[in-house]
């Protein structure tokens, strides 16, 4: 098994519900998605990452696994953040039917962002912590967009794993050390967003007239991405993978081409430390270029 690829979480909102900016073929059909799961599997993947609020994502899933039972991929599923002011009874029931859509196959509950934090002491903790008792899943995680979310994350000592935004952009979580600490602290670290959402693989005329706030930082990416000869997509990857060698990778891929291109990447030579520098040294974007949820 390949050490790096196996880094590899397969994000799969796409399998639920149309979604990234870059998606311009919409939801994979079945048979496509099925051959998605499998080159999954078949290549090493741990862990696939999805969600209550994408759509069909967890059915899609779920239908796979109930199909090939030999398969050990494990599922990191998010809380519906919906669910945020239910009772205790009611949290755990949605955490069941995903553990059973799952087939036993439910790893890890994230909640589905920080706000849902406030909520802790007063029945959401304690629900978690039950199904978790009940061997619903192993791991209570948290999915946040920002460095102070990362860091009142951080300060919940029940939460093991945090899923968090880092790319050629959005480069704060190492710079301000908390990469580092997460590490210290024994949390798991899954890093998303690493394409951001697609905005890095356009070029200043693809880019959809909606991004066209971030066509100084997107030119100023792919100039750096011609400079050194390497395609956006290998450059935005191996940097995530060198900066954050303990992390694992969050990709969404509509298709297994692009899962497949993406494992090549990482395949491929580790990238050379003198375009990390020089993506280090990229001006700092602005809150609206690395916050998708600003977009609209």
């Amino acid at each position: 098994m390949d050490d790096q690829v196996a880094r590899l979480v397969l994000g799969t909102a796409q399998l639920g519900m149309n979604y990234g900016v870059a998606n311009t073929a919409g939801r994979p059909a079945p048979a496509t998605a099925d051959a998605l799961l499998d080159l999954a599997w078949k290549e090493g993947l741990a862990y696939l990452d999805t969600a209550q609020a994408y759509g069909e994502s967890e059915s899609v899933i779920g239908d796979y696994l109930a199909r090939h039972p030999n398969c050990p991929i494990r599922v990191i599923s998010k809380l519906d953040p919906a669910l945020a002011d239910a009772d205790e009874a009611t949290i755990c029931a949605a955490v069941a039917a995903s553990a059973k859509r799952l087939h036993g196959h439910l790893d890890a509950m994230l909640l589905h962002d920080a706000s849902m934090l406030t909520r802790w002491d007063t029945g959401l903790g304690s629900a978690l912590r039950r199904c978790r008792d009940e061997e619903m899943f192993t791991t209570i995680g948290i999915s946040v967009y920002t460095p102070d979310e990362f860091r009142q994350a951080l300060t919940h000592d029940e939460i093991s794993l945090i899923q968090a935004p880092f790319n050629a952009l959005d480069r704060t979580l190492y710079s301000d050390g908390l990469i580092g600490r997460a590490g210290q602290m024994g949390v798991s670290l899954h890093l998303r967003s690493i394409f951001l959402q697609g905005m890095l693989l356009f070029d200043t005329d693809t880019l959809p007239p909606d991004l066209a706030f971030a066509r100084t930082h997107v030119a100023d990416w792919r100039a750096l991405c011609l400079r050194h000869d390497k395609a956006p997509a290998e450059a935005a990857l191996q940097f995530a993978a060198r900066t954050a060698p303990e992390a694992r990778l969050v990709i969404g891929c509509e298709t297994p081409d692009q899962l497949a291109g993406n494992i090549d990447y990482l395949r491929a030579s580790p990238i050379n430390p003198a375009i990390c520098d020089d993506i280090m040294a990229l001006p700092p974007a602005d809150e609206r270029t690395i916050r998708p949820y600003l977009w609209n």
